[in-house]
């Protein structure tokens, strides 16, 4: 896969640091060099995490209450890092911090069926094109049934085609499998949950065994026997 995505407790983070570590050190060695970081209960904890890598890039996904000036002064520190933020109503005032601080970012929505009509009429991405973000990632709730996907997955494709917006609008699941089938010969979706086991996209089962009981390889040639750079 291009990327590796992590959603990580951070409460849990100080005793399996080594083992992030350790896997991130795995997925550089297969050629994985970008990793999306999802956090449950505190963004600014997996700062460290990242800095230890500057050879990968890092897309940490935030809320935008998380964005202190403690987060920002970390954050600066870390070129290699892009805070990801979630849109909201408190959206604007984390991305006018991150702007002042000249510091690169991009927002993320979690959308709905309910937010198709938004999407064919574009009023979402002109809301999220004011934020200034550099990319704007949707990203499907996991109550879309594969019809809703594929829709919003049209209308995304289609806003970017015509150029008409001041972000680069990105579909996490169909663009994120359009690049890896560039790379690995098919689609690879790899996703690891709090307890480390492995998820290659809707509708698969979750590995039995975990990133803190096997090598990343041996994982993912289970999981995505399709991809032949693995």
């Amino acid at each position: 896969p291009w990327t590796i995505s992590l959603a990580i407790d951070a409460s849990t983070l100080p005793q399996r640091e080594a083992a992030y570590g350790a896997l991130i050190d795995q997925g550089r060695q297969l050629g994985v060099h970008t990793w999306l970081l999802l956090p449950a209960g505190g963004a600014r904890a997996l700062l460290p995490l990242a800095a230890a890598y500057p050879d990968c890039a890092f897309l940490l996904f935030c809320d935008a209450e998380e964005i202190t000036e403690a987060f920002l002064d970390e954050a600066g520190a870390v070129p290699h890092l892009m805070p990801v933020i979630r849109y909201g109503d408190s959206a604007a005032g984390a991305c006018a911090a991150l702007r002042q601080r000249r510091l690169l970012f991009s927002t993320y929505l979690r959308y709905r069926e309910a937010d198709l009509e938004r999407l064919a009429g574009g009023d979402l991405f002109c809301c999220a094109e004011i934020l200034h973000p550099a990319v704007t990632f949707f990203l499907a709730d996991d109550s879309c049934p594969e019809a809703v996907r594929q829709a919003a997955r049209g209308h995304i494709l289609e806003a970017r085609r015509q150029q008409q917006y001041r972000t680069i609008l990105w579909d996490v699941d169909s663009d994120g499998a359009y690049v890896s089938r560039a790379i690995s010969g098919a689609p690879c979706s790899a996703a690891f949950a709090p307890d480390g086991t492995l998820h290659t996209g809707p509708g698969h089962p979750a590995s039995p065994e975990t990133l803190f009981q096997t090598p990343l390889a041996t994982l993912l040639r289970k999981a995505l026997p399709q991809c032949s750079a693995i």
